[in-house]
C-alpha cells in the first residue's frame, strides 16, 4: 500500500483535489466539526482515485 501526503482545507468554496510535488491539497466545503471534514475528505479522495471509501 502506498502512502500519500494530504493537506486538507476545510470550509472551502468548492470540493477539489490538487496534486503538486507529491502533496495532495484537498479542499472540502464541510466544516472541521464532528468529523464532517474528514468524512468529506474520504469521499472526495475515494472518488478521485476511483476506489471504495473503505479502501
Amino acid at each position: 500500500m502506498k502512502r500519500i501526503e494530504v493537506k486538507i482545507i476545510p470550509n472551502a468554496r468548492k470540493n477539489s483535489v490538487e496534486e503538486k510535488e507529491g502533496i495532495y491539497r484537498v479542499h472540502v466545503t464541510s466544516p472541521p466539526v464532528d468529523g464532517k471534514a474528514n468524512k468529506a475528505l474520504i469521499e472526495l479522495l475515494a472518488e478521485y482515485f476511483n476506489l471504495k471509501k473503505s479502501r
